[in-house]
């Protein structure tokens, strides 16, 4: 089990997305920083997560699943850049 945090806005399935490079595998803890946006695209129910903390979005695409095996927690913080 491991922290993997984005480093920025992209796919979950993508290695660039993650820090280290790292999609996040079974159990592992993930951490989706502020101003990123991380996309579900497929359904990757195989792999369940761990805890899952988002201060950026989190966004499931038409058949975009995913199995959660802990806490999913959900920052109110604003990614809106306009003033």
């Amino acid at each position: 089990m491991a922290t993997i945090t984005s480093s920025q806005s992209g796919n979950w399935d993508s290695t660039s997305t993650w820090v280290g490079g790292s999609v996040p595998a079974a159990d592992d803890i993930v951490y989706i920083s502020h101003g990123h946006k991380v996309n579900v695209r497929t359904n990757i129910q195989s792999t369940r997560t761990g805890n899952v903390t988002i201060n950026g979005n989190l966004h499931f695409a038409n058949g975009g699943k995913r199995h959660l095996h802990g806490r999913m927690t959900v920052y109110n913080t604003s990614n809106n850049n306009s003033t």
